[in-house]
């Protein structure tokens, strides 16, 4: 299922499903319906699209400052990148040399941060390809 599919389904569903209770006539509730769906369609990628340039602006924004603001998400995802290597690499082996080795542990708070940062790099991309892809596909229109 597609980033658009997540985002324009509940949507649809829950008006659709007002339409189904509302609306009386069979054949009048199938044209709101599909009415309904390819305005979701048309207009969702534009919303996406905006959403994305926000946050472009935001990046940009925080680059143009000092290093320490341009630099605190890859700092933070480096720190993190660092625990789970002592943990899951290194401590297995600074255990067999020395027992008394400390184990760092993670919060899970890290972790959420950790799967968010991750995530919505992901997303975002997706999100930013799948946008790119409805701009090219509207523009041989």
């Amino acid at each position: 299922m597609g980033l658009l599919d997540t985002v324009v389904k509940p949507i649809s569903d829950l008006v659709n499903g007002t339409i189904e209770k509302v609306v009386g006539d069979k054949s009048q509730r199938e044209k709101l319906k599909g009415e309904l769906d390819q305005k979701l369609a048309d207009n969702i990628p534009k919303l996406i699209e905006h959403e994305l340039e926000s946050r472009k602006q935001i990046i940009l924004s925080e680059s143009a400052g000092s290093t320490i603001q341009r630099s605190w998400r890859p700092s933070l995802m480096y720190i993190v990148l660092f625990l789970i290597a002592h943990n899951y690499i290194l401590y297995p082996y600074l255990h067999i040399i020395w027992p008394a080795a400390p184990v760092l542990e993670i919060p899970p708070d890290l972790w959420d941060l950790m799967t968010l940062g991750v995530g919505g790099y992901v997303v975002g991309r997706s999100a930013e390809k799948s946008v790119k892809v409805w701009r090219d596909k509207n523009a041989d229109n």
